[in-house]
């Protein structure tokens, strides 16, 4: 069987190994009979342990054709509401982000989290507690709110281009950078620097775009036409690294492209050469995805 991005599935904890420079990990082994990886750190107050198993959710598979699992919460729940004690709030203004009330909350196993609530009336005082929607767990990170977000992009069809334009960038509340961009009808949304900086955009460039995904909150993610690469396109890597993965026996591949970009990617079997001919399969998040192209296309 072939595991897929967004579903669940039963994972077996095999044992716990030491990367350098990136700590402790679990071994997991996943229906496909295929070995993954967990941070230890990042999931130390899940209770896991040898021998035990976890369910987890197929979070991404990336370009490189690795899977990032989340095991699943043993307190929280996505789309569930929770009742979490208030330690703090200050009024933010001045952001395109957010605007209005910050608060900090303390979850059942101590870790202080900023929520933005907006305008949102009756402030909770430092000590009390909110009633507030687990709005998405990533990386062992809840991402909370009030639930009560407006859905600002419904006017966008996903099966056609739409023109945007820069209007700026904002630091968020997490120390993330974002573009603030517009649609032709003047509402405004926002994309990750890191994914598209790239691009050469900056304040007042116009792209096309295609709304690709919903985020918790019922907005959509823009993806920017690539300015280098298009699904279908093929393109030639020159192999700088070929490495067996020791932990499932596949094959690490990294090289370069005419443009002088790095791409990653993970193969089932050694590839013999200097150079590999890749599939653009698709782009998320400013990355193109490659597979291999087979002999005799």
């Amino acid at each position: 069987m072939k595991i897929e991005e967004g579903k669940s599935y039963i994972f077996s904890i095999e044992k716990t190994i030491t990367i350098p420079g990136a700590g402790e990990h679990f071994v997991l082994r996943g229906p496909d009979g295929r070995k993954y990886l967990v941070p230890a750190a990042v999931y130390a107050g899940y209770g896991l342990q040898t021998g035990g198993e976890i369910e987890c959710r197929v979070d991404k598979i990336n370009c490189k054709g690795e899977v990032f699992l989340e095991p699943r919460n043993p307190y929280y729940t996505e789309g569930k509401r929770y009742d979490f004690v208030v330690t703090a709030w200050r009024e933010i203004s001045g952001s395109r982000l957010h605007q209005g009330k910050v608060l900090t909350v303390k979850t059942i196993t101590g870790a202080e989290l900023p929520v933005p609530v907006g305008t949102l009336t009756g402030l909770p005082a430092p000590g009390s507690t909110i009633n507030l929607m687990v709005m998405r767990i990533s990386k062992g990170r809840l991402h909370l709110g009030t639930g009560e977000g407006k859905n600002r992009s419904a006017h966008l069809e996903s099966d056609r281009l739409h023109e945007f334009v820069i209007e700026g960038t904002e630091t968020d509340i997490d120390g993330e950078g974002y573009f603030i961009v517009s649609d032709q009808l003047g509402v405004t949304h926002t994309m990750k620097r890191k994914y598209y900086e790239y691009y050469g955009l900056r304040e007042g460039s116009k792209f096309t775009g295609r709304v690709v995904k919903y985020r918790e909150d019922g907005t959509r993610m823009i993806e920017p036409e690539n300015p280098f690469y298009s699904p279908g396109q093929k393109i030639e890597i020159k192999i700088a690294r070929n490495e067996r993965n020791s932990a499932d026996g596949s094959y690490y591949i990294a090289g370069t492209d005419r443009f002088g970009f790095v791409h990653e990617l993970r193969v089932e079997r050694k590839i013999s050469g200097s150079s590999l001919l890749c599939h653009v399969v698709m782009i998320r998040k400013g990355k193109p995805y490659l597979v291999p192209v087979a002999k005799g296309k």
